[in-house]
């Protein structure tokens, strides 16, 4: 499919447009006046209905939170079954131009906001009850994947309270990881590994804030009651993950004063160096979130615990000690690590990102809105639950999962830089003629190992720089399921 551009978008791929209005019924459409525009955040959404193979393709202004352009290809599309590095699913190409890259999101199931072209992202497609949580994150975030692949390449670790690894204590579904009823799979002790953390963009722990996220819920079909601590650790070696803690937060006993603590929340707690509410996390079923960021010019780390259901925080606290981190950041140890006793959690997702993020520390404040307001507020990712980041790293090109092609076909990682889990185009004429995607084996290392007989939906965020770029040129090239040479100059 040809989008427009520079030109408008052709009439390839059986289009039927919706957005914009001007072009609404069509199956081409020359307003490129949707998309000519420098220095804005934009985000493709491209999604699949399995029962009819159809791709709908939505452009989305992150600043105006509106979609500009949405079209139908009603055409049957299929897609390897093969999950491979011999293939890409959805492949981009530019011409004379150059894009920033801020992000690459992709989930099963359709769940991109409303098709209005006025409706905020920051609610759920479909309203009422059974409206999943959202995901609110800051642009370069990235997920780290929840999956047995992870598992398999040594970068998830899963431990016994003993420190010997037990896999068998979760089961993988999507990219959420459940742990098994109780009490089958009571005494987990997990977190991602420094290769990890790099992976996603984060190469070094202890000179840059970082922030991250766990989102996760407590089963009351899962567990038979409520058991000790939630224990964190922290810089931790693979095989001392297991029953212990670096700061023990509230779960059946209050959290207790191990890492110098300061209470902010709750409020009965505000001054105290340790917390007897447990009200705040007992409750079944219902989705919380741990953040947890370290300011890189005291060391200390601050905690929260936040209600998504609610949209505020229940919890935080701050560890004020130096927390130092190892520079090797390989599959021997553990920054962030979590232990439960006999209790066990679904976590329906876990990122990452250089610098703090999370929403305001106020504990009526919503999430949907940046921690820091005013023009330079980073825009806000909003994604479904069990949305997997796929990194834009020099890792997924070393590990063949990213494409980076020249328009002949020919690798050539020269066209782009990487900064956290952003890629950039050199500037032009350096950049140009960049044809790039993610292969089948990145998507099912996501947790999608099929694409034809469910749902999907991804995202791409990007900005085109004024610095970078010299004017508008050809369309916007979106390939589906193409042959790694053969991503280049096609749509």
């Amino acid at each position: 499919v040809c989008m427009m551009l520079a030109h408008g978008a052709n009439t390839q791929g059986n289009l039927n447009f919706v957005l914009p209005t001007s072009c609404s019924g069509q199956n081409s459409c020359g307003d490129t006046s949707v998309i000519q525009h420098y220095d804005t955040p934009f985000s493709w959404y491209i999604s699949r209905d399995s029962s009819t193979g159809y791709i709908t393709i939505k452009l989305y202004r992150r600043d105006l939170q509106e979609y500009v352009v949405e079209v139908e290809s009603r055409q049957n599309w299929q897609f390897d079954d093969a999950m491979d590095n011999n293939m890409v699913p959805v492949g981009i190409y530019l011409n004379s131009m150059v894009a920033d890259w801020q992000g690459v999101y992709l989930w099963a199931g359709g769940s991109a906001p409303s098709t209005s072209p006025t409706q905020s992202p920051t609610s759920s497609p479909t309203e009422g009850p059974s409206s999943p949580p959202v995901v609110n994150l800051p642009d370069g975030a990235a997920a780290l994947p929840l999956s047995q692949q992870s598992y398999d390449d040594g970068e998830l670790i899963l431990n016994y309270y003993t420190g010997a690894t037990n896999p068998s204590l979760v089961s993988f579904e999507g990219n959420e990881m459940n742990g098994e009823p109780m009490p089958g799979g009571r005494f987990l002790a997990w977190g991602f590994t420094g290769q990890a953390w790099k992976d996603a963009g984060l190469e070094s722990l202890n000179d840059r804030d970082w922030e991250m996220r766990f989102d996760f819920s407590f089963s009351s079909a899962s567990n038979t009651g409520w058991n000790e601590y939630f224990y964190i650790m922290f810089n931790t070696a693979i095989a001392q993950v297991g029953q212990r803690c670096n700061v023990c937060m509230m779960l059946a006993h209050g959290a207790n004063t191990q890492g110098n603590l300061n209470f902010v929340l709750p409020t009965s707690c505000s001054g105290q160096n340790s917390c007897g509410d447990t009200s705040v996390i007992q409750h079944y079923d219902t989705p919380f979130s741990w953040y947890i960021s370290r300011d890189s010019s005291t060391g200390y780390i601050t905690i929260k615990l936040y209600r998504r259901d609610l949209q505020e925080y229940v919890v935080e606290v701050e560890s004020r000690q130096n927390w130092q981190f190892d520079d090797a950041m390989d599959n021997n140890m553990v920054p962030v690590g979590i232990y439960l006793n006999s209790m066990v959690a679904d976590w329906q997702g876990v990122y990452l990102w250089a610098g703090g993020s999370a929403p305001s520390t106020s504990p009526t404040q919503s999430p949907t809105s940046s921690p820091t307001e005013g023009p330079s507020s980073p825009p806000v990712v909003n994604l479904p639950d069990g949305a997997a980041a796929l990194p834009l790293s020099q890792q997924s090109y070393d590990d063949g999962e990213l494409i980076l092609n020249y328009y002949t076909g020919a690798t050539n990682p020269s066209l782009v830089s990487f900064e956290g889990n952003e890629m950039n185009g050199e500037p032009m004429p350096g950049g140009r003629f960049l044809a790039w995607g993610f292969t089948g084996q990145a998507w099912k290392d996501a947790g999608l190992e099929s694409l034809n007989d469910r749902d999907w939906e991804m995202r791409f965020d990007f900005s085109f720089s004024s610095a970078s770029n010299t004017g508008w040129n050809e369309y916007f090239y979106i390939m589906f399921n193409t042959a790694i040479a053969q991503v280049g100059q096609r749509c």
